[in-house]
């Protein structure tokens, strides 16, 4: 059988996948911190 030999176009697409997993998790993580770190005061003053 054919084995399937991923072409340079897909592999790239892969690495973009991955970076861009990264990127997120890195900014959900970071965007926690963020949220985590506000005081709960200013929350309830807003609304």
């Amino acid at each position: 059988m054919n084995e399937h030999i991923p072409s340079v176009g897909e592999r790239e697409v892969m690495d973009m996948y991955q970076i861009y997993s990264l990127v997120g998790i890195v900014v959900l993580l970071w965007g926690i911190t963020i949220w985590a770190s506000i005081p709960e005061e200013q929350e309830h003053r807003r609304y």
